[in-house]
């Protein structure tokens, strides 16, 4: 478990961050999602095209894509003494069968997308997933494809190639087999 709780040289701005975490006794649930929430609300989510992660220096400019947020919140995990992962994979995301009563009922359409998140290991429970992107755990449209110690490890396509012409394209698309509607209204009390 070394690897995952090895870190790296940050800048003084993540070392002033660490001191600012609120560390009032709670569940861990709570403490971790407060922490996963307060990333979502400091860093700014945006579309980085450019292959790798980010170092925590992305605290310095509060902007970072979906693979940035992660790697800092790992970082952020392996410092308060927390084993923490970097995770890579799919988000899939659909469309709600009927609209929420109240709130956001998601996307407009079933969508999917490569995306990262992190993950913190809980004695009992095992590795729990946060997102920063969104600032929730990581649910059942999360689909890991690699969980590494360090966000290198889970490239999707690593090497090397000489000049040449090419294209290239891809798609990831969603379709749905068979999906029974979820319940979206309270229980009532009988």
């Amino acid at each position: 478990m070394r690897p995952f709780l090895e870190t790296i040289e940050v800048t003084p701005r993540f070392e002033e961050y660490l001191p600012a975490i609120d560390r009032t006794p709670r569940h861990t649930t709570a403490f971790l999602f407060d922490l996963n929430a307060r990333l979502t609300r400091e860093i700014q989510h945006i579309i980085l095209m450019e292959p790798g992660v980010q170092t925590p220096e992305r605290l310095e400019s509060r902007r970072g894509s979906c693979r940035d947020s992660p790697w800092l919140l790992v970082q952020l995990l392996r410092r308060l003494g927390l084993l923490g992962r970097f995770v890579s994979g799919y988000l899939i995301q659909l469309k709600a069968d009927v609209a929420a009563l109240d709130g956001f009922s998601g996307p407009a359409a079933d969508f999917t997308d490569l995306h990262a998140w992190a993950g913190v290991y809980l004695p009992g429970a095992g590795w729990v997933g946060l997102d920063p992107t969104s600032g929730l755990f990581a649910g059942e449209g999360h689909v890991p494809l690699a969980a590494t110690p360090e966000p290198a490890s889970a490239a999707p396509v690593t090497g090397l190639v000489s000049p040449c012409e090419v294209e290239f394209d891809h798609q990831i698309s969603v379709l749905r087999i068979h999906a029974d509607p979820l319940v979206t209204k309270p229980y009532s009390e009988e």
